[in-house]
């Protein structure tokens, strides 16, 4: 096998370094999502607690925080430059040995002081988010009180129209008698004015019999 070139070396190189990086990145992104937000640093989200958590920041510290077995940094607070833990999270910057947001951010969770943080401007997107749903919900409920409401006073309309039906037929019916009456009555005025005709007697002449049926 040749010697590599200059060129073949740089390029070997560069291809080790992306390499590299790339596992780097990796693996970062592997350790972020599994940490939380506590007190404004990451800690590791499956995190030793109760006497566990006791135990393991005593190995850490009998190791002079060489070790990061409870998963929260160092010893005093700061990164562990293995595990990566208690680094400061995104959104908080120290002040006075206190971790606190930064301007410009807010917290995620306002019941949760120390734990995530948002800018201002995608904590305006969310408010607005939230308004539009609230507004399409009341709407939404609004239209099925109209709905209902609607219905309502349909069923009591048909209700009142069969409650008045016998009046409605019985009306009904004589309308009826007084449009028959009437009409009687204007027949009656009709013949009234038909001319009487006088036809004269017609005679007739008895049958003459030949007798040829004889």
């Amino acid at each position: 096998m040749g010697r590599q070139t200059a060129s073949q070396r740089r390029k070997s190189w560069k291809e080790k370094r992306q390499e590299t990086n790339a596992n780097n990145l990796k693996n970062k992104l592997a350790r972020l999502e599994n940490t939380s937000i506590v007190g404004g640093r990451l800690v590791g989200k499956d995190r030793a607690g109760g006497f566990m958590r006791g135990l393991t920041g005593f190995g850490d510290w009998a190791t002079f925080g060489v070790s990061d077995w409870d998963k929260q940094g160092n010893l005093y607070g700061g990164q562990h430059g293995g595990s990566g833990y208690g680094k400061i999270a995104p959104g908080y910057e120290q002040d006075g040995g206190k971790f606190v947001v930064k301007k410009g951010f807010v917290a995620e969770d306002p019941l949760n002081p120390g734990g995530g943080a948002i800018t201002e401007a995608a904590a305006d997107k969310i408010e607005a988010k939230k308004d539009k749903k609230e507004l399409n919900t009341w709407q939404s409920k609004l239209k099925e009180t109209e709905a209902a409401g609607n219905r309502l006073a349909d069923r009591q309309l048909l209700r009142s129209q069969i409650a008045n039906l016998p009046a409605l037929m019985a009306a009904g019916n004589l309308g009826v008698a007084e449009a028959a009456k009437g009409h009687a009555a204007q027949t009656v005025k009709a013949m009234a004015h038909i001319p009487q005709l006088n036809l004269a007697q017609m005679s007739y002449q008895p049958m003459i019999d030949y007798g040829l049926g004889r």
